[in-house]
C-alpha cells in the first residue's frame, strides 16, 4: 500500500464511459466502475497527486480509488488505482445489492428449481421481485 498519496472523496469525470441507459461519465464515491479490461471496482475515492514510480513517467493526478472484485469465485477484493481513461461503464448502485444478495442465498438453492429457471430465464433480478410480477401480470389479465 503507497504511503505516498493524496486522496479525497470528490468525482472524477469519466470521458469514455458510456452513459446510456444508467450509465454515467462522472464517478462518484460508491458507483461501480467496469473497466474496458473488464475489473469491477467499486469507487472509494479519488487519487489526487500520487508521485510517479517511473523515471520518466508523469505524476498521478485525478485518478479513481477503488475496491475490486479480483477473485473469479467472488473469494477476495483488492485495492485498485484505475485510470479514467480505462473506464467504459459507471454506474451507481441500484438492485445489485438484492441481486448479489439473491444469487448467494439459500432461497435460491432451496426454491423449487421450475422457480428458478423461470426467473433466470426472465433475467429477474431476484425471485421474490418474479414472484411480485408474476402475481400482478396475472391480476391485470
Amino acid at each position: 500500500m503507497r504511503l505516498d498519496a493524496h486522496f479525497d472523496r470528490r468525482q472524477v469525470v469519466c470521458k469514455h464511459a458510456t452513459h446510456l441507459g444508467y450509465g454515467k461519465v462522472n464517478a462518484q464515491v460508491g458507483d461501480l466502475i467496469l473497466t474496458n479490461d473488464g475489473l469491477l471496482a467499486r469507487m472509494i475515492g479519488r487519487i489526487t497527486y500520487a508521485p510517479t514510480l517511473e523515471p520518466a513517467g508523469k505524476p498521478i493526478r485525478n485518478w479513481i480509488l477503488a475496491v475490486a472484485m479480483t477473485g473469479q469465485m467472488l473469494e477476495h477484493t483488492s485495492e485498485r488505482w484505475i485510470d479514467p481513461e480505462t473506464v467504459a461503464r459507471v454506474e451507481s448502485i441500484r438492485n445489485q445489492t438484492d441481486v448479489l444478495a439473491w444469487f448467494l442465498s439459500e432461497q435460491m438453492t432451496k426454491a423449487p428449481i421450475d422457480d428458478v429457471r423461470r426467473c433466470a430465464s426472465e433475467m429477474s433480478s431476484t425471485l421474490d421481485a418474479y414472484r411480485a410480477y408474476m402475481k400482478e401480470s396475472r391480476q391485470v389479465a
